[in-house]
């Protein structure tokens, strides 16, 4: 059963996923106002080419933190044309996410929407803390930049948790009302989710 629930969990999640940073990217304006476009982008940007000469990573001890990542042609990377690509890796990013939230929901006995949303906010807590609040302590990413994206990925994260717990509760309780007589479920219902083995012989003491 295993293997079943972690493909089916890692797809079920993973739309979740993309469907909820679609909403926080498109729907909702807070993304937005964290970011304002450089004032005379095509001068910022020729003068940024002439500093950075290659695609890479860029900083100026004066407080300037670049991710430079220029096209041959120079083109506009927020076209329609670039962004397909970009959302096929990032789905494949997010299938990856789910899978691993839910090896480490496995872990926890008797997981429900409400855990597996725990676990993974926790989780997600710490990677903001982690990438976020480290950028901004060593790069000057703005604090409402830092807690926008950190309130993003701990949503995002739970909402993907609680999809994972739906899944393996459900999985779980149709393995245990499955099971034949003589049967029982593993009292560890972590790694080993659905698993059976032989219920305990009873031994009753002689007279």
């Amino acid at each position: 059963m295993r293997p079943k629930l972690l493909v089916l969990g890692s797809l079920a999640a993973g739309f979740a996923l993309f469907a909820w940073q679609t909403v926080s990217q498109v729907v909702l304006p807070w993304h937005a106002a964290t970011m304002t476009e450089f004032t005379n982008a095509p001068q910022v940007v020729a003068a940024i080419r002439a500093g950075a000469p290659d695609n890479g990573m860029y900083f100026a001890g004066q407080g300037v933190f670049a991710a430079v990542s220029f096209t041959s042609m120079m083109a506009d990377k927020t076209s329609g044309a670039f962004m397909g690509p970009m959302l096929a890796k990032q789905f494949v990013t997010n299938l990856i996410i789910a899978a691993l939230l839910c090896l480490l929901v496995l872990r926890v006995p008797h997981v429900t929407p409400a855990s597996g949303a725990r676990i993974a906010a926790i989780a997600a807590t710490a990677a903001a803390l982690t990438v976020h609040v480290s950028n901004w302590t060593w790069y000057g990413f703005s604090p409402i930049y830092v807690l926008v994206n950190s309130l993003d990925l701990i949503i995002g994260w739970s909402i993907t948790g609680a999809v994972l717990g739906v899944i393996i509760h459900r999985m779980t309780h149709a393995a245990t009302a499955s099971v034949p007589a003589g049967m029982a479920p593993l009292a560890d219902h972590g790694p080993r989710a659905g698993s059976l083995r032989p219920a305990p012989k009873h031994t009753h003491p002689h007279a």
